[in-house]
């Protein structure tokens, strides 16, 4: 042994471990999300007690922190 160091450690004894499972296309990946962001509900009102119309917690859904609304 020369101590000779290697990064293909994997390569040279796991070559044939790769997984066989194929996933979607790039295309494809980016027309779903596209069709999700489409097709969802702007908003999923919660009824509460309470009559404090800003209350983060009446309103569940998609939002995100320094989104504008619609």
């Amino acid at each position: 042994k020369k101590g000779n160091i290697t990064t293909h450690f994997i390569d040279n004894y796991f070559k044939d471990m790769g997984s066989s499972k194929k996933g979607l296309t790039v295309d494809a990946i980016i027309s779903l999300a596209v069709y999700d962001a489409m097709h969802t509900k702007k908003h999923e009102i919660v009824r509460y007690k309470e009559s404090d119309p800003h209350n983060p917690w009446r309103h569940v859904g998609r939002w995100r922190v320094g989104r504008k609304e619609d």
